[in-house]
């Protein structure tokens, strides 16, 4: 599985495939904690999910250790 990253410092990369988006959120350091920064990135990604009706499923997991 491929995560589309913009750079390095996106906190959400996004990974699609045959109608699956899995969201991962990339604050390992952090176990994940989420952010406002963070939450702002999850919200849009999950927005533009919203828009696009080949994905049926959603995958939220984290980097890392901890989730």
């Amino acid at each position: 599985m491929a995560f589309i990253q913009e750079s390095s410092l996106s906190l959400v990369l996004r990974s699609d495939n045959d109608g699956i988006s899995n969201l991962l959120i990339n604050r390992p350091k952090s176990y994940n904690a989420l952010s406002i920064d963070c939450m702002n990135e999850l919200t849009e990604e999950i927005e533009r999910l919203g828009d696009d009706p080949s994905i049926k499923v959603v995958i939220l997991s984290g980097s890392g250790k901890g989730f």
